[in-house]
């Protein structure tokens, strides 16, 4: 659902969020099931990668395309869909060299 206005709470079934300024870092796991939201904000030198879990959250996978990492260089928007419960997901900064990176994962 997300904001209302810029001044309300955020009104989301699930959320994942955090602001990336060093390699390393990952919003929380949390677990979707069904349509989610993807969105990267800000500027920043880097790359950042959607990963998932189906084992609780013990490990995680970068998404693929044809078995290479989908990752995000700059600002985006995603509408995914996850067609299992309990599959866990979260971001994580591969590289970041510069700026800060506004992300979020809900539903």
């Amino acid at each position: 659902m997300g904001k209302a206005t810029a001044d309300s709470n955020d009104d989301t079934l699930a959320l994942a969020a955090g602001v990336f300024t060093s390699p390393g870092q990952t919003t929380i796991a949390t677990a979707f099931s069904g349509r989610f939201n993807l969105h990267i904000a800000g500027a920043f030198t880097g790359s950042i990668v959607l990963e998932r879990s189906f084992d609780g959250a013990a490990s995680f996978v970068a998404l693929t395309n044809l078995g290479d990492p989908v990752a995000f260089t700059g600002p985006a928007s995603e509408a995914l869909q996850s067609n299992e419960e309990n599959v866990f997901y979260r971001l994580r900064a591969v590289t970041l060299s510069a700026g800060a990176a506004q992300v979020r994962i809900s539903q």
